[in-house]
């Protein structure tokens, strides 16, 4: 069902899933912002810790310094914080709560509001973004690349983690083509 769904979503060029309920508030956002915290305190390795240092580590191997990266969903400002000396860092999410926290604790700058809005009034060389196509469907992510390159940019630094397929049993085979999609 979830397949069907997807493939009418895609054919009707929705920008979200079917069904999909925006489970946002403050609170939610605090308490995601919350579990970060957690993870990059932690001497265990996790998933999240991973995936910003990876994109930290591409950036600094790809990215020529001074340049202004707009890294869209921040939630916590740990990459930006990381960054901030070397380059523009802005931390985009819409969360007021952890705007304010991120200000209070990391370098970098922190903004609460519509990434379309920032993007049609910002020159921006970069944009960065982790797990934004776990939530928004290819239509979305093609509207967010237009703006961006309206907005000056040119480099896209994404990471969208998966795994093992549940429906082929194999890991995705990443591509700029349109394929069939796959479960995870």
């Amino acid at each position: 069902a979830a397949i069907r769904n997807l493939k009418i979503d895609l054919e009707a060029g929705n920008e979200r899933r079917t069904g999909y309920v925006d489970h946002y508030t403050e609170e939610r956002e605090l308490k995601v912002w919350s579990n970060y915290v957690k993870a990059f305190e932690s001497t265990e390795p996790s998933e999240p810790v991973f995936r910003a240092k990876y994109v930290r580590d591409r950036i600094r191997e790809l990215i020529p310094k001074g340049k202004t990266i707009l890294n869209f969903g921040c939630s916590y400002g740990w990459l930006e914080n990381q960054l901030s000396g070397e380059y523009n860092m802005v931390g985009i999410d819409r969360s007021e709560v952890t705007m304010q926290r991120n200000r209070a604790l990391f370098k970098g700058r922190f903004l609460a509001g519509d990434v379309f809005q920032y993007l049609s009034g910002n020159r921006i060389d970069v944009l960065s973004h982790i797990n934004v196509g776990t939530y928004f469907l290819p239509i979305f992510i093609a509207k967010l690349y237009a703006a961006a390159r309206k907005a000056g940019v040119r480099y896209i630094i994404a990471l969208e983690p998966s795994g093992r397929s549940l429906q082929t049993g194999k890991y995705f085979n990443y591509s700029i083509r349109p394929r069939e999609t796959v479960v995870f």
